[in-house]
Order: C-alpha cells, then sequence, then structure tokens
C-alpha cells in the first residue's frame, strides 16, 4: 500500500496557478498508480487551460478541464474509471485574482477514449455537495493545504483533502473513496462491482448550507446498476473496531450489500463525533492487518441504523497508511 502526502494550493488565478495546483495532486495520483488514461482533450498542461473571462458574472463554477484516471485490477476484473472535472468559482467580486479551484468527479466502468464515462457510472450533480469546498468563495487565495491519497494501484483509491480545515476553509473538503467489492469472509478482492463514499446529496435534497454531508454509492458490474444514497442496502456491521492508537477511538467498518453481501472495504471508516479529532490518525485491524486511518473534519456519516445515510453521530476516516 502508497499514501502519497501533498500540499496544494486550489486556485486558479491564471493558467499556471491553475495547473500547479492540478499538477500536485496528479503527481499524487501518479505516485500511488491511479493513473492518466489515454482519452483525448485532457488537462495536461497549462497551455491546457482556459481561464474564463470576467467580463460578466460568474454564475456558477465554470469548467476549466478534465482528467480521466482508472485503476486496473492484476486479475483481469473491470477496470475503474475516475473522471475529475476542474472548475473555478470567484469571491462576489468576479474577477480572475480571486478565482478558486474547485473539483468534481464521476465514477464508471468504461470510456470513450474522448472523456466521456459509458457502461455504468454515477451521476454527476452540478450542485455545491460535488464541488471541492462548499464556501469555496471564503477559501484563502495564499494559504497551502495538505492531501493524503491512498492506493494500492489496482483495487482502491482514497483521496483526503484537508482534514483539519486549515485556514478558512469551510463546509465540505471534498475526500473520496473508491473500492472493488470484498469477499465478506476473506476479504479478498472481487469482479461484482465498485463501493463509493463521497460527499452529496445524491437522492437527497439539501440546502447547500448543510456541509460536510456524507454518502454511499454501489456499482454493480453484473447488473449494470448505480444504487445511491436512499437505496444501497448498507450497512456499518457487527459491534466495533477498537483503534490502537493512542486516543481510545471506535472505528466502525462499512459494508455494501448490493447486489450480494460484502466485507468492510478498507478505505474508509466512520468513527464517533465525540473522540473524532481531526487529523488524528488511528490504527485498526482489517482483514488480519493493521491498517492506518486519518480523520477529516468535514466528512459525516452513519454509524446507525445501518446505512449510508447521513448522520452528524459519525465522522468519515480515510485511509493513510
Amino acid at each position: 500500500m502508497t499514501t502519497y502526502a501533498g500540499t496544494w494550493l486550489p486556485i486558479a488565478t491564471t493558467q499556471a496557478t491553475a495547473w500547479d495546483a492540478i499538477s500536485a495532486i496528479g503527481a499524487a495520483f501518479d505516485a500511488v498508480g491511479f493513473g492518466l488514461t489515454s482519452d483525448t482533450g485532457q488537462i495536461t498542461s497549462a497551455a491546457s487551460i482556459t481561464i474564463p473571462t470576467t467580463a460578466s458574472a460568474l454564475a456558477a463554477p465554470t469548467a476549466l478541464g478534465y482528467q480521466m484516471r482508472r485503476l486496473v485490477s492484476s486479475h483481469g476484473f473491470g477496470t475503474i474509471y475516475v473522471r475529475l472535472d476542474f472548475f473555478v468559482y470567484p469571491s462576489t467580486s468576479n474577477t480572475a485574482s480571486t478565482y478558486r479551484l474547485l473539483l468534481r468527479y464521476t465514477i464508471g466502468t468504461g470510456t470513450n477514449g474522448a472523456g466521456v464515462l459509458s457502461g455504468t457510472y454515477t451521476p454527476s450533480y452540478t450542485n455545491y455537495f460535488n464541488y471541492l469546498y462548499m464556501a469555496a468563495s471564503s477559501i484563502s487565495l495564499t494559504a497551502t493545504r495538505p492531501f493524503y491519497v491512498s492506493s494500492d494501484g489496482e483495487n482502491y483509491v482514497s483521496f483526503c483533502n484537508d482534514p483539519v480545515l486549515s485556514s478558512g476553509a469551510s463546509g465540505d473538503a471534498q475526500s473520496f473513496v473508491v473500492e472493488r467489492t470484498r469477499d465478506p469472509g476473506t476479504g479478498t478482492y472481487t469482479s461484482a462491482g465498485f463501493e463509493i463514499i463521497s460527499p452529496g446529496n445524491y437522492a437527497v435534497a439539501a440546502a447547500a448550507s448543510d456541509s460536510g454531508y456524507y454518502c454511499g454509492a454501489a456499482i454493480s458490474v453484473a447488473n449494470s446498476t448505480v444504487l445511491m444514497i436512499t437505496d444501497i442496502p448498507a450497512q456499518c456491521p457487527g459491534y466495533n473496531l477498537r483503534s490502537t492508537s493512542a486516543a481510545t477511538v471506535y472505528a466502525y467498518p462499512i459494508s455494501s450489500f448490493y447486489p450480494d453481501p460484502y466485507g468492510p472495504i478498507t478505505g474508509a471508516v466512520a468513527v464517533m463525533s465525540s473522540v473524532a479529532t481531526p487529523g488524528l490518525t488511528i490504527t485498526t485491524n482489517m482483514y488480519g492487518s493493521d491498517v492506518t486511518y486519518i480523520i477529516a473534519a468535514s466528512c459525516r456519516g452513519s454509524i446507525l441504523g445501518g446505512g449510508y445515510y447521513t448522520s452528524t453521530f459519525a465522522k468519515i476516516a480515510f485511509r493513510y497508511d
């Protein structure tokens, strides 16, 4: 397993600053084996970015371009494709000097070679929940922020951005996990589908002020179906897994039950909010091996009631080893 720790400044005031930010997380993704596809039209340099004009107000996040990344299985399982779309968002002054860089992503089973996901894929909603920081106009234009990317290069990728919401950040910091399904007994990865934990209100209406709510999705490869927050048969099974870090924290595993029961993913766990200090790392045993996680400040998910539905009773901790 490989975790890459880096920093970036998520702004897009010029071609150069936008490319600096995109290439910073791109280098992390490359380092852990979450590489670019050969799809045409991707952002690959500063020259491939066009900063929007300020002649008229930007009413919503405005697209800069995209990258398509993938996890390829050494066992012949289907490739996981993730499309990362980059946007700019201004402050109320609406000048290029205030542009922040935002990120949205969609996940699927195929691509047409020109940036369009094919096969089975998640929706790409254009609301605040799918972007990098929900209160983007208040984000510092000068403060660099930490991020962590973990992957084995073929079965999962975990992106934890700014876990302590540093330097004035607020709202949802756009961390996410996508991981192949696991056999519930052995933990062996299977070809049945992908599990996803992400920010969003995929199927539940919510105001933009409702920050930090995380939900789940499951892609069934066999059934060519995506199930979202309201209809995934999923739960956090068992009582808990006690962490072995300096602090006593209870880590709750997260499983999907679509289309059949699957074992907990290892890309993320839920932890009780009352003891979930942002930035705290915890270690617990998963499938016979110790796994370390980092708790993200803005990411809230469910540990009660047996679902991926939103809750203020837990936070999400992302893989960090």
